[in-house]
C-alpha cells in the first residue's frame, strides 16, 4: 500500500463525526481496537485489583521501569487509549499520554478516561475521591489532550419535536 493510500484511509473525523471530504463514511484506522494496556511490556506487574490513594506526577517519585505505572500511582491512560504505538511513553518510563485516541466503541475519550480512573481509585467518600482527583493538574487539558474538539463538553443537545 502507498502513503497515498494510507492517508486516503486515514482523513481525520471533523467533531460532528463526519469524515472530511466523505461525506458519513467510516474511517479505517489500521491499528488494534483495544486498550493499550493488553499490549503493555509492564502488565504481567499490574495488581489484579488496583487501589490508588493518589496521583503522583513522574518527577515526583523514582519510576520503577519493571512495575505498572498505574500501580505506581502514575496517571496512565492506557487503559482508554486505542493501542498500536508500541508503548512507546510507557517503554520511554513514562505514562501513556493517550495520544492515539480511543478504541471505535468510545464516544468520549475523557470521560473514558475519566471513568477508569474513577474504577481505580480506593475510596467510596465523596471528599476523599475529590481530594484524590485535585491532585491531578488541569483535568480536562490532561484527559481531552488530543480529543477536545471531538468531546461532549459544552455541547448542546438536539431536543427533538414531539
Amino acid at each position: 500500500m502507498t502513503a497515498e493510500q494510507i492517508s486516503a484511509l486515514c482523513l481525520p473525523r471533523t467533531a460532528c463525526g463526519k469524515d472530511k471530504g466523505r461525506g458519513n463514511q467510516r474511517v479505517r484506522v489500521l491499528a488494534p481496537d483495544h486498550a493499550l494496556c493488553e499490549e503493555c511490556p509492564r502488565k504481567d506487574s499490574k495488581p489484579e485489583r488496583l487501589a490508588l490513594v493518589e496521583f503522583k506526577r513522574p518527577h515526583q517519585v523514582l519510576i520503577d521501569e519493571e512495575t505498572c505505572l498505574l500501580a505506581q500511582g502514575l496517571l496512565c491512560l492506557g487503559p482508554a487509549t486505542r493501542a498500536g504505538c508500541g508503548a512507546l511513553c510507557v517503554k520511554g518510563n513514562m505514562p501513556c499520554s493517550g495520544c492515539f485516541g480511543p478504541t471505535s466503541r468510545v464516544r468520549d475519550y475523557g470521560g473514558k478516561a475519566l471513568s477508569a480512573l474513577a474504577s481505580i481509585v480506593a475510596s467510596n467518600d465523596r471528599e476523599e475521591i475529590v481530594r484524590i482527583f485535585q491532585q491531578i493538574p488541569d483535568p480536562t487539558g490532561t484527559l481531552y489532550r488530543y480529543s477536545l474538539p471531538a468531546s461532549l463538553l459544552r455541547r448542546r443537545r438536539e431536543v427533538r419535536a414531539a
